[in-house]
């Protein structure tokens, strides 16, 4: 926006909330009833409704379903700060990173960022050591560069850059997407003559919430735009930091989304491994190498395999397509009853093909992520993790689960690992270390173009005999006869 224009709106709302703050926090410190709250609010300022109609509406249509929405305690001030995203940033339909960090912090919490000893950090950097020279003999992927033993908060600092990444496809194509929409809507509104018409199409810019009436200026369709961008963006961040959150509070280390989080890096989480120590009953000294493991050999495959954070980057791009489609498909007549939020839900039950194909195929890559670093984890620790199948059935069991964080990992991704794909896949990489030994498996993923395709995990001779690449190859024995480590299909069921 403009300066002028950002002046002028900032007046405009300032005037608008001109002695709400002051008043709810009187009036929440005060130990008047809540319909004496509502009734003192309402006498004043230019919103009109109490705290409860302001909020609750608010979210209605920008965020949540609004109800049993409870008034924080610093309301005034929360306000404050969402006009003040709004007006103060240039975010142009991009993730808002000051509003998904604090979201994230808040939803942590501090029962949930323990820090972290120099005691506790060279225990822990020891077993990571001990992981890499056991992946040393099992995989032919290079130890990364950088090792770390973080606290919750220095995790989700540290991942923020690629948590950018990963949201701004969803925030870019919800802002462009609705900025499209409303322009046909914003033009006709000022140059028509309808009322009945404009007040159709004010209803479904959300203009039937009390308190909120005027707040936007439908008259200037360029600076309408931009405070539309702030505001998909202001909403979506603090949302997805929330879910970040979730997703925080089990992490272990970098590689637990199975897209990569840091670049040539290695962490591990104290607190979360102590966590699962607990949930899976292990001890914790096994728990944190079977962790250690897990972490390195991902960490090591991301930092071999760059192209695969590019490739999951392009998949959720691709995956947003339904949001245009669906959107930009709504007609007048049924966008007239409908809040910019009800338009969103909406997704859910319909998707375009391109997303499905996207979902599908992103659904594949975390499975095969996932299954080869499993594979890699017991190639290296069986000699030397008592509890280690144990560990990995209770890993692949919380995969399943409707955990709060699998919940958020979910919402963050668009999808989830597809998981009665796991023992077909696990199935695959055994015989193909049979087969070909561990080089030709691990150099599969230095390009796309060798990766294995569908047929491949019905027929791994087929696909071995059929890829120019392994011709005059000697195959080591009979890989479709070799027993492997779980019987994962029944752990799935």
């Amino acid at each position: 926006m403009e300066a002028n224009d950002d002046d002028e709106l900032r007046k405009f709302i300032d005037d608008s909330l001109d002695g709400v703050e002051e008043k709810v926090e009187r009036e929440m410190s005060s130990d008047s009833s809540k319909s004496e709250k509502s009734d003192s609010l309402n006498a004043g300022g230019r919103h009109g409704g109490s705290p409860d109609d302001i909020m609750n509406n608010f979210a209605k249509n920008f965020g949540t379903n609004g109800s049993n929405f409870e008034i924080p305690e610093n309301f005034g001030s929360l306000m404050k700060d969402f006009f003040d995203n709004i007006l103060t940033k240039n975010l142009d339909g991009l993730v808002n990173e000051d509003l998904l960090l604090k979201s994230a912090k808040e939803k942590i919490g501090s029962m949930n960022n323990s820090s972290v000893s120099a005691l506790e950090s060279e225990k822990f950097l020891s077993s990571l050591r001990a992981a890499n020279l056991w992946l040393d003999s099992a995989i032919e992927f290079q130890p990364v560069k950088s090792s770390k033993i973080v606290s919750t908060i220095s995790w989700l600092e540290l991942t923020l850059p690629t948590w950018g990444k990963i949201i701004n496809p969803s925030i870019k194509a919800a802002s462009s997407a609705v900025n499209d929409n409303i322009k046909g809507f914003l033009d006709e509104m000022n140059t028509g003559s309808d009322d009945a018409q404009n007040a159709d199409h004010k209803s479904m810019l959300g203009f039937n919430m009390n308190g909120f009436q005027g707040m936007l200026p439908l008259g200037d369709p360029k600076k309408m735009g931009s405070v539309l961008n702030n505001i998909v963006s202001t909403t979506l961040s603090s949302q997805f930091g929330s879910t970040i959150g979730s997703f925080a509070k089990s992490a272990i280390g970098s590689t637990d989304l199975l897209i990569p989080l840091l670049d040539n890096q290695e962490v591990l989480i104290p607190q979360n491994v102590r966590k699962f120590a607990k949930e899976a009953v292990v001890d914790l000294d096994e728990a944190t190498s079977f962790l250690a493991l897990r972490e390195a050999s991902g960490a090591r495959l991301f930092n071999a395999a760059p192209w695969i954070r590019g490739y999951a980057l392009i998949l959720l791009e691709n995956m947003t397509d339904g949001l245009n489609t669906l959107i930009n498909s709504i007609d007048n007549e049924t966008s007239s009853s409908m809040n910019i939020s009800e338009m969103f839900g909406s997704l859910n039950q319909e998707e375009s093909e391109t997303t499905k194909k996207a979902k599908e195929q992103l659904g594949q890559l975390l499975v095969l992520i996932d299954t080869w670093i499993d594979h890699a984890v017991f190639r290296a620790g069986a000699p030397h993790i008592h509890n280690l199948t144990k560990m990995q059935e209770a890993f692949i069991r919380n995969r399943t689960s409707n955990s709060e964080p699998q919940i958020a990992s979910e919402e963050l991704l668009g999808t989830r690992p597809k998981l009665s794909l796991y023992g077909k896949y696990k199935s695959f990489w055994e015989k193909i270390s049979l087969k070909l030994g561990d080089s030709l498996r691990d150099n599969m993923w230095l390009h796309p173009d060798t990766m294995p395709n569908t047929d491949a995990f019905e027929n791994v001779d087929a696909f071995i005999v059929g890829n120019p690449k392994y011709r005059g190859i000697t195959l080591n024995g009979d890989a479709e006869n070799i027993k492997i480590d779980h019987d994962w299909d029944s752990l799935l069921k």
